[in-house]
């Protein structure tokens, strides 16, 4: 990846020999060099500001990344490379210098404030968008340690942002021990700039790797290798570059509370931690990544610590798998260099109140596809989706089949047409046999299979009008795998299973355009295996079993194998025919998660095995000389 030779002479002025220290030289010569194929441009912001930035282009319209840096690092150093390889990549690149640092504008110098970054970014945005090479609608921030924490600020505001990527976000900057002699010191700089003295500057770390406010691993082998960084970049003369900052700087950090903007993103978002970060600690960054409502994915950057994620070894793979992750994002992006404008779909999904539906409803209005959402007691158990902009209305799942009609009728006036029908609402009911009473197997029944059938019922004429649409079925291993005390749940799915394979023969015949699908899938972190209904113990001999299931639901609810978001994804992909499903066939039924698989995968070689061997005995009773049965659909 890197092409020219390392200066370890002068690496060694310092005595530390870090994978970050040695790139700071080659990004430097690179760019002096002229390697790389980027053009100097200026934006400016609403005040007037001159951003200066490095721009990589592409020949045709395609999707652009805005890169943030860290902490009062300039554009040259150490990102040029990584931009490099966005741009081989196919995609528009602008790498920028924020506000008062390196060559852009701004006043005091090196006053690094965290939410005024954020609103110079969506003034770069607006210049990137303008360009006659990037596609507007498919814009991605991406942002390093302090820059993603900025990122994550101007994403939660601008929806503009198709898509997050941040990379060992910091979120804390504050040590406790050290706020009050931080603070007094703050507010006196304050007076004293109020009775006519100049705004102090201070050195970032000390050559103990130590600072006013404890941030970074101040104090520690972070903090230390972060002050050689910092002499090192002074010494290699980048443009622009300082090693101090405007002491109030501390008070915009201070006042920083990034983590509370991270549930306001809507747009899709990877987070790459470092194993090692001993800066941000990774626990922190997935408590922030748990926060995130849209789609999300975590990237485990093995061997690597905070202050060289992105440089030496390892950090191609990195790049590769940032880029996965963008190509990822079907429709928004294919899986060429050029992104493929899709339609707006509009969609009808049932049981919107958390887990796959809400999942829908977010990375679908994301995207920017209309949404109708729907659920019992709507106007409060769907209250957290208003924001999204999709459509709430409210459906018991249960309801006869004229009040159904009424329903979708209504669902119909919001957008004048529905493509797509996610039947997902359901729980789960568990119970022996011997134990689930008529009405407690009803209710499964009423909601797994009568609520989904009345709801493709009120659905079928107007995609016959229209002679087209999808109905999706939100289904499980347990619509092909009967499970121990999993009478009710098994016996409603595998009842919706056999109707919809119906279904899709008669469609096939008569109506081709209509696409039903199923999903089997796997154990996902949902609510659901929280929220199982266990009966009453109504028949001791049956009580071990109980436990069990209790005991299995709350495993399986604390260690999930799948990643709802991602599946969600793949399954939009799949309707939208992109990105996993490009160019492939679709068949009637798809399984998720690693454990659905295996699980039907072994049942159909048992049932293979079986068969085998009792092939002889099943064509035994055939009589002698009777014609194959009629086809089930006739032949012109």
């Amino acid at each position: 990846m890197f092409i020219l030779p390392r200066p370890k002479e002068r690496i060694g002025l310092f005595g530390y020999h870090s994978p970050f220290l040695i790139l700071l030289t080659e990004s430097l010569e690179l760019v002096m060099d002229s390697q790389l194929h980027y053009q100097r441009v200026e934006c400016k912001t609403i005040d007037g500001v001159a951003i200066s930035a490095l721009l990589w282009t592409t020949h045709e319209p395609a999707p652009a990344i805005i890169m943030t840096h860290g902490f009062n690092c300039v554009k040259e150093m150490i990102l040029p490379d990584t931009a490099e390889a966005f741009h081989r990549a196919g995609y528009n690149v602008l790498l920028y210098d924020p506000r008062g640092v390196g060559a852009s504008g701004g006043s005091p110098q090196n006053l690094l404030d965290p939410l005024q970054m954020a609103e110079d970014l969506s003034d770069i945005l607006t210049y990137v968008e303008s360009l006659p090479s990037v596609d507007k609608r498919r814009i991605v921030q991406w942002g390093v340690s302090f820059g993603a924490a900025a990122v994550v600020c101007s994403a939660a505001i601008d929806r503009r942002v198709g898509a997050v990527v941040l990379v060992g976000p910091l979120f804390r900057y504050v040590q406790p021990h050290k706020a009050d002699a931080a603070f007094a010191e703050l507010i006196q700089d304050r007076v004293s700039q109020l009775r006519g003295d100049g705004p102090r500057s201070v050195e970032i770390f000390t050559d103990t790797g130590d600072n006013m406010i404890g941030m970074s691993g101040a104090g520690g082998p972070g903090g230390l290798e972060a002050y050689n960084i910092v002499r090192a970049a002074k010494e290699y003369g980048y443009e622009g570059f300082r090693d101090t900052v405007s002491l109030q700087t501390y008070y915009k950090l201070a006042l920083f509370r990034p983590l509370e903007y991270m549930d306001m993103i809507r747009a899709p978002l990877m987070m790459i931690i470092p194993e090692l970060d001993d800066i941000s600690p990774p626990d922190e960054q997935r408590m922030a990544l748990a926060k995130v409502k849209s789609r999300r994915v975590e990237y485990l950057a093995r061997g690597k610590g905070h202050l060289n994620i992105i440089a030496g070894e390892g950090s191609e793979e990195i790049v590769k798998a940032t880029v996965e992750f963008l190509r990822a994002l079907e429709p928004m992006f294919s899986h060429t260099s050029s992104y493929k404008v899709m339609a707006k779909q509009t969609w009808l999904i049932t049981g919107c109140s958390s887990g796959f539906g809400e999942q829908f409803v977010r990375q679908l209005t994301a995207l920017g596809d209309q949404v109708i959402a729907t659920g019992r007691n709507a106007e409060t158990k769907l209250a957290h989706l208003k924001d999204t902009g999709a459509v709430i209305l409210d459906l018991d799942i249960t309801v006869p089949q004229a009040e159904m009609d009424r329903k979708f009728a209504q669902a119909l006036q919001a957008y004048g047409t529905i493509d797509v029908l996610i039947n997902n609402a359901g729980f789960i009911q568990c119970g022996a046999v011997e134990e689930l009473t008529q009405e407690e197997l009803q209710l499964s029944i009423d909601t797994h299979l009568h609520g989904p059938l009345n709801l493709t019922r009120s659905a079928l004429p107007h995609f016959r009008e229209k002679k087209s649409g999808w109905l999706v079925y939100m289904s499980s291993q347990s619509g092909f795998i009967g499970e121990p005390g999993g009478t009710g749940y098994c016996a409603s799915k595998f009842a919706l299973e056999g109707a919809v394979e119906s279904l899709s023969k008669e469609l096939a015949w008569l109506a081709p355009g209509i696409k039903p699908l199923i999903i089997e899938a796997g154990l996902f972190d949902t609510e659901v295996m929280r929220n199982i209904h266990h009966p009453d113990s109504r028949v001791p001999f049956w009580k071990p079993l109980n436990d069990a299931a209790r005991v299995r639901g709350e495993g399986n609810y604390q260690n999930p194998q799948g990643d709802t978001a991602d599946m969600i994804s793949k399954v939009i992909q799949i309707v939208k025919g992109t990105g996993v499903a490009e160019g492939r066939e679709i068949p009637l039924r798809i399984t998720f998660g690693s454990d659905c698989f295996d699980t039907v995968r072994d049942k159909l070689q048992a049932l293979q095995k079986t068969y085998g061997e009792w092939e002889a005995v099943a064509r035994s009773t055939d009589r002698a000389g009777a014609r194959p049965p009629m086809p089930d659909i006739p032949t012109v």
